[in-house]
């Protein structure tokens, strides 16, 4: 029997795979289990050996492989040809043989994926927005973190179940419940998630906070990586507050997808200030590329930003 666990969340495809290998050897013990974790580590003949033979005494055979298919990008010349083995090998697996693939986000452009689809019985573990990852975080961690924390947490971490899955565990060795005054604490925000607190502060003109959050997260990221972030978080809010000035309805003038909520959001510092915050900062591109900076340093261009900011917001 071929099996292919895949998909999107590392954790649950890993979580299933434990559970097959305890299961197994509740049943059958340890003396048939392979697990192969790292495909270079093994051969040609190993692999042919345990895919095709039979096990000892006519018992069940469990060979679990991880990362087959491969992602997108894999290029080793010996580990394609072992990929390409194993598929000439899978119509020889005896049928008391059970074959695990494990492989998080494959090339589902590759053949070999294609050619699991065909053969193989496939179970997806999957988490594709929000909602879900806070459904299964509150499943696994029901009584230990409240819905609020859970909330925040999925924020903070970008949507992403692994992180948000790594921090609980984190915080669950000093505490034996989470609240949210916990996450906000002890957890540090995405870039994305960390922008957008920052650009709220900005927007209700609570400047110095902004400025201190800014170095907060230049402890952490790139100089340039974060301006880019910041001005594509700006940008809807000041194309908003064009519109507004004119008098129209943003919600029908631009697409806004799924920020429709910040055209009812508040600008406390005023329309005008954000146009003029939003023009300073985009200027800031142009005077670094003909070096109109004091220097060519990272602390010069954190200089020019909190001018920026300063000079538009006070």
């Amino acid at each position: 029997m071929l099996y292919l666990f895949t998909w999107n969340s590392e954790y649950l495809v890993r979580a299933q795979v434990k559970a097959w290998k305890e299961k197994f050897v509740e049943k059958h013990g340890d003396f048939n289990l392979l697990h192969i974790k790292d495909l270079s580590e093994v051969d040609s003949n190993f692999l042919q050996e345990n895919l095709t033979a039979p096990s000892f005494f006519g018992a069940k055979k469990l060979v679990i492989v991880d990362g087959v298919p491969f992602q997108s990008g894999e290029k080793d010349k010996q580990m394609l040809e072992k990929q390409d083995l194993i598929l000439r090998l899978l119509s020889r697996v005896p049928d008391d043989n059970f074959v695990v693939f494990s492989s998080v986000s494959p090339d589902k452009r590759s053949t070999a994926y294609k050619e699991m689809l065909k053969i193989a019985e496939v179970k997806e573990y999957s988490l594709s927005d929000s909602g879900e990852v806070e459904r299964k975080i509150s499943e696994l961690y029901r009584g230990v973190i409240d819905l609020d924390a859970i909330r925040l947490l999925v924020r903070y971490t970008g949507g992403n179940f692994e992180k948000a899955i790594h921090e609980i565990e984190k915080l669950m060795i000093t505490r034996n419940t989470i609240t949210r005054n916990d996450i906000q604490r002890y957890v540090t925000p995405e870039l994305e998630e960390s922008i957008f607190q920052l650009v709220d502060m900005l927007l209700e003109g609570n400047t110095h906070r902004a400025i201190q959050m800014m170095h907060t997260i230049l402890d952490q990221t790139n100089v340039y990586g974060f301006y880019h972030n910041l001005l594509a978080n700006l940008r809807t809010n000041t194309y908003i507050a064009l519109v507004k000035s004119q008098r129209k309805d943003p919600r029908q003038v631009l697409d806004l997808g799924n920020k429709w909520f910040l055209a009812q959001k508040p600008v406390w510092i005023g329309g005008e200030r954000l146009i003029q915050l939003y023009s300073n900062l985009v200027l800031l591109d142009k005077q670094m590329k003909t070096g109109k900076f004091l220097g060519t340093e990272d602390s010069d261009f954190i200089y020019e930003l909190e001018k920026a900011i300063l000079t538009s917001t006070s």
